[in-house]
């Protein structure tokens, strides 16, 4: 800072009000941010629909009556009714939980089967455009190495996003990493390597038997999507893995479906659907899934109205809340990963 003394008297009092005026807006940044955080907290506690957007531009996803919020607001109404009448539902029809965001984009996750990967070092679910922006972005980076450090050019390990492990560069790797974190009890960990049984994948031999005991592990550490694998095969049966038992399966997809899986809710209508002759409560559950962007009950509430079975003003509600569900998952950079994606299936 000694040059300063050698410039006129009205620089330095310029520099002094311009760093001045950069602290403020920094601090002010701050502040509005952390009250606005607050604001969004205490409304959500106290569960106030009547609260008001806060209008602060910093404040662009943590107000209370957000898209999510409204979608939860209608769970909670269109089952309210049900969770009074059904005294032993066990919470089924209780505040169902929000979508998972994506901890990168910080929109909402799509469906398991259409976009998101889970990382095999933190276990984290993320959204496949932004796992692909990621490894574009390291291998831009390391281009621009390339060109200008040839002789070396120090390259740089693809990284996940949130944890900052490296990501293995082999199937031998990641499977060496997934058994380790299976010997620490991490429930992914066990999830993963019953899909890789399940689906052949990254050289391990398909064996269904070997899936479900994985899956089986996964569920009772609590993995929600775990849960769904193992009711899947209770539903469908198998004489060499498992024998047909619908009501194991139902226990199963009651504790995914509180801790909001979607496909859950969907078959637990469709059990519903098919076993009782009141058929009510299938599509309160098909109403809630499609309020989540499950396309399967929305399908299952549009045949319920073509047959009467479901009032025009649920059936317009439901698709207005399935529609919002769908525009909350989507964005720019997904909907460019999605069109590169195809553009490269039809190449090969």
């Amino acid at each position: 800072m000694a040059f300063l003394v050698d410039l006129p008297a009205s620089c330095r009092i310029d520099i002094f009000v311009f760093y001045l005026l950069s602290w403020t807006v920094t601090i002010a940044r701050l502040l509005s941010r952390y009250l606005c955080r607050r604001a969004s907290m205490e409304g959500v506690a106290a569960d106030d629909k009547n609260a008001t957007r806060c209008n602060t531009p910093c404040c662009t996803r943590a107000s209370v009556h957000s898209p999510r919020t409204q979608n939860a607001d209608f769970r909670l109404t269109s089952t309210a009714s049900v969770a009074e009448e059904n005294d032993d539902d066990n919470g089924l029809f209780s505040p169902v939980p929000p979508r998972p965001e994506c901890p990168i984009c910080m929109l909402t996750l799509p469906l398991p089967d259409n976009g998101t990967t889970s990382m095999s070092c933190c276990g984290q679910v993320l959204c496949t455009a932004c796992v692909h922006e990621n490894r574009r972005v390291i291998q831009e980076n390391n281009a621009r190495r390339m060109a200008r450090y040839p002789d070396n050019p120090c390259m740089l390990r693809t990284r996940c996003p949130l944890c900052r492990e490296t990501i293995p560069r082999t199937t031998e790797e990641e499977l060496i990493r997934l058994r380790q974190k299976m010997e620490s009890k991490k429930a992914y960990a066990f999830f993963l390597i019953g899909e890789k049984y399940q689906f052949g994948l990254d050289g391990l031999k398909k064996n269904e038997r070997k899936a479900f005991e994985h899956y089986l592990c996964a569920a009772d550490l609590g993995h929600v999507y775990a849960k769904l694998k193992v009711a899947l095969s209770y539903l469908v049966g198998n004489s060499d893995v498992v024998e047909m038992d619908v009501e194991e399966a139902t226990d199963y997809l009651v504790a995914a479906a509180k801790e909001g899986c979607v496909e859950a809710r969907f078959l637990l209508g469709a059990i519903e659907h098919s076993t009782k002759e009141d058929k009510s409560l299938a599509y309160k559950h098909w109403g809630i899934s499609a309020s989540f962007g499950c396309d399967r009950s929305m399908n299952s509430i549009k045949r319920g109205f073509d047959e009467g079975l479901v009032t025009e003003d649920e059936y317009q509600r439901v698709k207005r809340h399935h529609q919002k569900a769908n525009d909350e998952m989507k964005s720019e950079e997904r909907n460019k990963y999605f069109a590169d994606k195809r553009d490269k299936e039809e190449q090969q």
